[in-house]
């Protein structure tokens, strides 16, 4: 009887989802320090490895996915109105629209060597102003969210419990746009982090069900059969 508890304890702990539950799993990592120029079919590496989902839920599906993520000198931001007015895809001639940045919607999230295209395109990163002293406030520190429109592909990419992400420069020449993704803050010392958030139905994990499952039935056999070891007792002790 100890030993079936201890697997019914142990099966109870594991995480199960139910058919349909919706879960996010998340995975932070220090940021590159990436400090170069990207452009048109470039990229720059955010994380300073690969963002490790291992020992979550697994997912069947993909709701959203959230990054949070500190840019210097981005080039998207949407001016002092925050409304976009570049069109999609923007015309890639240095052309600014209204008040937005010239790199508004040109910079898109890459998973995987995934693009994520317009799904999940990385504005409100604001230029640095050279009339100003460099500081603080040119540390740029977003939380976007997006809709993943190749899913399927998401998916199977993260069979193996890692995603690498990447900036996708869409226009430009040649490492005509200088960007940095900043290992630490300003001060030098306190570092810099980038959280990827997935969220989707999880898959029912068969493995912990089994074993809860073998666990009731080895549970529901040693009761019924401590349950005839009881009633001979009775019967012998009757008898006497």
């Amino acid at each position: 009887m100890l030993k079936v508890g201890i697997l019914a304890l142990f099966a109870a702990a594991l995480p199960v989802a139910n058919a349909q539950q919706t879960v996010t799993i998340s995975a932070t990592q220090l940021q590159s320090n990436f400090n170069s120029g990207i452009g048109a079919g470039e990229t720059a590496a955010i994380g300073a490895g690969a963002f490790d989902f291992r020992g979550q839920f697994q997912l069947s599906t993909f709701d959203s996915i959230t990054i949070t993520l500190t840019m210097i000198d981005g080039d998207t931001g949407l001016g002092a109105n925050g409304t976009n007015e570049t069109p999609y895809p923007p015309p890639g001639n240095g052309s600014q629209f209204g008040d937005d940045d010239f790199d508004v919607n040109s910079f898109s999230l890459v998973l995987d060597n995934i693009n994520l295209g317009q799904s999940f395109l990385l504005n409100g990163f604001n230029s640095y102003d050279p009339e100003t002293d460099f500081g603080q406030k040119d540390f740029i520190t977003l939380t976007l969210t997006g809709t993943p429109s190749n899913m399927n592909a998401l998916l199977v990419a993260l069979q193996d419990g890692f995603l690498t992400a990447n900036v996708l420069d869409s226009t430009g020449i040649s490492r005509s746009n200088g960007i940095v993704i900043p290992n630490t803050q300003f001060d030098r010392s306190t570092p810099v982090f980038t959280t990827l958030s997935l969220t989707g139905t999880a898959i029912p994990e068969p493995s912990s069900a089994a074993l809860l499952l073998g666990g009731t039935v080895l549970g529901g056999l040693a009761y019924s059969r401590g349950c005839v070891r009881r009633s001979a007792l009775k019967s012998t002790l009757s008898l006497n």
